[in-house]
């Protein structure tokens, strides 16, 4: 129950040169991978590794790998799939058939099972799936915790998971903590991650927002709705965003349920690093504060979240095929950091998630188009590329 994420690829107008610094590709991969260690990763942090990709991902010879933040190749390419690290450890594939591991920094496979599906680690627990389709909580030591029957989920998030019960006509929501016991029972509609401490749930009947916390008990039953965009809602400091009837109407609340920004915007999104981005009437995004004090003025056809100071911003629609000159990425004064070079249009990634247009761990992972060619690698906020590699 996560936002959607929708992973965007994107095409960029010609670089100057001149301005870039010095790059690592594909040829540097022989000497620089060979004498790097895990001492000598930034931070000597397995999660400061970031994914990439050899080819275009629809080539049957693609494969992906890692590199620090430096752009050193640590991890060749050779999987079919290559998730983000977390809490040390990624998940990856080496073919549709092969099931799913976990590695460490150094590409080593960690514990011995493969699984059908193997998620992200977080709060020291990763959900799994074995080959009879059945759900199960692992630790960081490989140790299953609890089997999950006949229940779905995916991600811990503030020490509890969300599971999702699917009794053959209708699914419902509860909640399960660190040991796999399900402590709140599968009863909700519609149920958020608990962040903060509390989590925010709805029942089709009644289409409004209740507050509960990790006891299950109910501290606010609201009048309001979720709001329409992204159905991400969550409690981020402090605050959730509501909806009064699924019109244009969208505002803040707290856990008390009182408003504390007005229903004035036609859509609203969770608050990121203290800013939030809104819609006005016009259909142009802004940011607010949690006064809803405008810190940056409505003027983008769609912005993204702020993650690291930095957020993408688009002066043309996101969702329209190969839209030329269309993204470039600010900071929290609103400041153009990063000029409108991108182009973007969707395409899902089988190869992991690279998370593109977003800021994570010091890198923006971006295509571009120069010399006649598509390539793909990862910049800074000062618009220099860190790693490149030619897709086409």
């Amino acid at each position: 129950m996560n936002k959607v994420y929708f992973l965007l690829s994107l095409s960029m107008l010609i670089f100057l040169s001149s301005c870039l610094q010095p790059i690592k590709t594909l040829n540097d991969l022989p000497n620089e991978t060979q004498s790097t260690t895990f001492d000598d990763l930034p931070n000597a942090d397995s999660d400061h590794l970031y994914p990439f990709i050899n080819k275009i991902v629809y080539d049957e010879d693609c494969r992906a790998g890692y590199i620090d933040a430096a752009g050193n190749i640590i991890i060749e390419p050779k999987y079919t799939y290559a998730g983000r690290f977390s809490e040390g450890f990624a998940s990856v594939s080496e073919g549709e058939d092969s099931g799913y591991y976990y590695i460490d920094s150094m590409g080593r496979k960690v514990f011995d099972e493969v699984f059908k599906y193997a998620g992200s680690f977080s709060c020291g627990r990763a959900v799994i799936m074995d080959s009879d389709d059945n759900y199960s909580i692992i630790d960081t030591d490989g140790e299953i915790i609890a089997a999950l029957e006949d229940i779905r989920t995916w991600r811990y998030a503030d020490d509890m998971l969300l599971v999702m019960l699917n009794n053959g006509t209708d699914i419902k929501f509860g909640y399960a903590d660190l040991n796999g016991k399900i402590v709140i029972p599968p009863i909700y509609d519609y149920a958020t991650d608990f962040h903060e401490g509390f989590a925010a749930v709805s029942s089709y009947d009644e289409q409004k927002i209740q507050i509960i916390n990790k006891h299950g008990d109910t501290v606010l039953d609201s009048d309001y709705g979720f709001d329409v965009i992204g159905f991400a809602d969550r409690i981020a400091d402090g605050l959730i965003c509501v909806n009064r009837h699924s019109g244009h109407n969208a505002g803040y609340i707290d856990i008390k349920g009182n408003i504390i920004i007005p229903l004035q915007f036609m859509y609203a999104e969770d608050f990121s690093e203290g800013l939030a981005r809104v819609c006005d009437e016009n259909g142009l995004w802004g940011f607010i504060d949690k006064t809803g004090k405008y810190v940056i003025e409505p003027q983008f056809t769609w912005a993204g979240d702020f993650n690291e100071g930095v957020a993408a911003v688009y002066k043309s629609d996101p969702y329209s095929a190969d839209v030329k000159n269309g993204v470039g990425f600010i900071d929290k004064n609103g400041a153009l950091i990063i000029d409108y070079m991108y182009s973007t249009f969707y395409a899902a990634d089988p190869k992991g998630d690279l998370e593109l247009l977003n800021k994570a761990d010091g890198l923006i992972d971006v295509m571009w188009e120069r010399e006649g060619g598509i390539w793909r690698g990862y910049i800074n906020d000062n618009n220099e590329i860190i790693f490149e590699v030619k897709l086409i």
